[in-house]
């Protein structure tokens, strides 16, 4: 039986008498895999012997998606000798603030690819009208030279964690809280920017050493 470190690292909720019964039901598995220390220490103090600490699995399949080749021509061009940052989980209303940092001077000649939480089509096209003429979505590239864009919006599904790779900084616009997979642009090495927000992820606080709360 496998258990996920963001619901057992929390302990709270497993000393409510509703949840003595899952709690009695746990440990009677013959075998519990844990992700993290945290869950290992819970169930030793429960009175579970000898469980298993196997790790988190999606570790393992990010680290093969970021070493594993890919190639877009397109996005190749636009991110050619240009520093970019690929924002996930991109909503019209982070575009507001994503504006302030393409218009600073810091930030000046900087390429951005925004992949949106929502992918309809109002949501997508409300995101091109805040750009103005420098973006472009994805499916529709081809009709733009790459060195006309500065924004690029990625509107299809499946292809952020291959998208990481061309980037130099990767972020969470959305408010404080953390909304996207951070362990994708972590495995590239890149630079994470997210909000403090972060207690129900546990690959954020386990990492928080080496990244960017803001």
């Amino acid at each position: 039986m496998p258990i996920d470190g963001s619901s057992a690292s929390r302990p709270d909720p497993w000393v409510k008498y509703w949840a003595r019964p899952f709690r009695e039901l746990i440990l009677k598995a013959r075998m519990i895999a844990v992700q993290d220390q945290d869950c290992l220490d819970i169930l030793r103090q429960w009175g579970y012997t000898q469980p298993l600490l196997a790790g988190d699995p999606r570790i393992d399949r990010v680290l093969k998606i970021a070493s594993s080749p890919a190639h877009d021509p397109w996005i190749e061009a636009f991110t050619a000798g240009q520093k970019t940052v690929v924002c996930g989980s991109v909503w019209d209303e982070d575009v507001n603030i994503l504006r302030q940092a393409m218009h600073s001077e810091i930030m000046t000649g900087w390429r951005w690819i925004l992949a949106p939480h929502d992918l309809s089509e109002e949501r997508i096209q409300r995101i091109l009208d805040l750009c103005g003429p420098v973006v472009v979505r994805y499916t529709a590239a081809g009709d733009r030279e790459p060195g006309e864009v500065q924004v690029m919006v990625l509107d299809t599904i499946g292809m952020l964690n291959q998208v990481y790779r061309w980037g130099q900084i990767a972020g969470s616009v959305a408010g404080s809280v953390v909304q996207y997979n951070l362990l994708e642009p972590a495995a590239y090495g890149l630079p994470v920017l997210f909000g403090p927000n972060h207690a129900k992820f546990p690959e954020a606080a386990g990492l928080i050493g080496g990244w960017w709360r803001i």
